[in-house]
């Protein structure tokens, strides 16, 4: 008999190569899984609520590990994990869960914002969780273009290789254009997103928002069903997870 807990965490993923396990060992899950294991005494496996890719941020994340039954964490071991981990990531606090609970399954729905920067500079780059882009969009093409997408469709052409999936239909609740001087916020919301799915569309969002051509339109890229179509992806410090609701 093992008993399940839940870790609510935040990350700034910008030294990080995303969530996920790798063999080098630079990953959000790696970090706080050696954490663990020096505060419990044994290894665990953490179970997240979202595999966010290199570069991205998370303003709330859940994540879930088992112990043995001989094990009881406190309300504590948050904090002794702030002690070990770097800065970079902040356990918000840890819960006891039902065995049955699945952090990623179990969620209603799933908040990303991805936030773009305009400013003289000739080359685009990366400002501390912006996107840093040489000249401003068109926001109302912007908001139009994106508009297109809100509802149920199959996102083939927004889908990064790789990953076990069945399908690439997914659900957009909403799209959120917000401006304030020289940014843009675009948040989604929605209960599941594919493999890089948000920063596709924000590459191909940006580039159809200087354009005038019906063919460069996220419509028509995503009725053709085919990843070339669309742009590579942005860069993933722009983009943060900002909610997960359950």
């Amino acid at each position: 008999m093992r008993r399940t807990y839940c870790l609510e965490l935040a990350y700034d993923g910008s030294s990080f190569y995303g969530w996920q396990s790798q063999p080098h060992g630079n990953t959000v899950q790696d970090t706080i899984e050696s954490a663990l294991a020096a505060a419990l005494g044994e290894s665990v496996r953490l179970v997240p609520a979202s595999r966010t890719d290199t570069g991205v941020h998370a303003a709330q994340q859940f994540a879930i590990f088992r112990v043995s039954e001989g094990l009881n964490p406190s309300a504590e071991l948050a904090i002794k994990l702030n002690q070990i981990l770097p800065a970079s990531i902040k356990i918000r606090c840890m819960f006891k869960v039902p065995d049955t609970f699945h952090p990623r399954t179990d969620a209603i729905s799933k908040v990303y914002c991805y936030r773009l920067m305009f400013d003289d500079a000739q080359n685009s780059a990366i400002i501390k969780g912006h996107w840093r882009l040489y000249k401003p969009l068109n926001i109302e093409r912007l908001r139009l273009e994106l508009s297109s997408l809100v509802g149920t469709h199959d996102f083939t052409s927004f889908c990064a290789s790789g990953g076990k999936i069945t399908t690439c239909v997914r659900t957009i609740d909403t799209i959120t254009v917000l401006e304030k001087d020289s940014t843009i916020s675009i948040q989604f919301k929605g209960p599941g997103f594919l493999k890089q799915m948000i920063r596709i569309i924000i590459a191909s969002a940006v580039s159809a928002a200087g354009k005038t051509s019906k063919s460069d339109s996220l419509a028509n890229i995503l009725a053709q069903k085919n990843r070339k179509a669309a742009a590579n992806a942005a860069p993933g410090e722009g983009l943060t997870l900002e909610q997960i609701l359950y």
